[in-house]
């Protein structure tokens, strides 16, 4: 069974974050699934760019320049060099002032493509590391119980003491070692409580 590990994402402002969903959703719903894996990958490129070369975003968002010599910048350094629809997402983000968005559309753009193929990110806390051979029998039993493909982020949390915590959506399991001996001494501080 495939399955990714990916870095957790970033505490973005909530206005943002759903202004750059409405972006990612409508760019989405424009493809096909081929359409779809490509614009993903060019996406994921353009993040990478963002974020390695040094001023590049600064560049293409900074706030003193006017929407028409941004939008002729993107076409300068994009045009040609990269999927109509990634060019013309740019084009659009130029237009309205909203290039420093990039990211997070970039971000919510692959959540969307990431569901779209079934798989689903799952919040994996446990007291320590785990090895690639745990994590990879982690995310097949999950994906066997769940009926997802599951995509982990990973964390370490000592305080549980062992076992692990996992949540996908609104769901949580928690079967770390801290909550088990919590119930067992509410358990047993109720039962002297009845014998007082």
């Amino acid at each position: 069974m495939d399955f990714a590990v990916s870095k957790p994402e970033h505490v973005m402002d909530p206005s943002r974050l759903s202004l750059a969903e409405v972006y990612a959703e409508g760019l989405i719903s424009l493809l096909d699934d081929e359409e779809v894996d490509q614009v993903d990958q060019e996406l994921l490129m353009l993040e990478r760019m963002l974020e390695q070369i040094e001023d590049f975003e600064a560049m293409i968002c900074y706030s003193l320049i006017s929407s028409r010599e941004r939008r002729t910048l993107v076409e300068r350094i994009f045009h040609g060099r990269c999927d109509d629809s990634v060019y013309a997402l740019l084009q659009v983000l130029a237009r309205h002032n909203r290039l420093p968005m990039l990211r997070m559309v970039c971000r919510r753009f692959h959540k969307l493509h990431e569901r779209r193929h079934g798989r689903v990110d799952v919040e994996v806390t446990t007291a320590v590391e785990l090895t690639r051979p745990e994590q990879e029998r982690l995310a097949e039993s999950l994906g066997r119980s769940l009926q997802i493909r599951p995509i982990l982020n990973l964390a370490v949390d000592k305080s549980l003491l062992g076992g692990m915590v996992v949540r996908v959506g609104d769901r949580l399991f928690d079967a770390s070692l801290a909550t088990q001996l919590r119930r067992v001494r509410r358990k047993l501080a109720g039962r002297i409580a009845q014998q007082v």
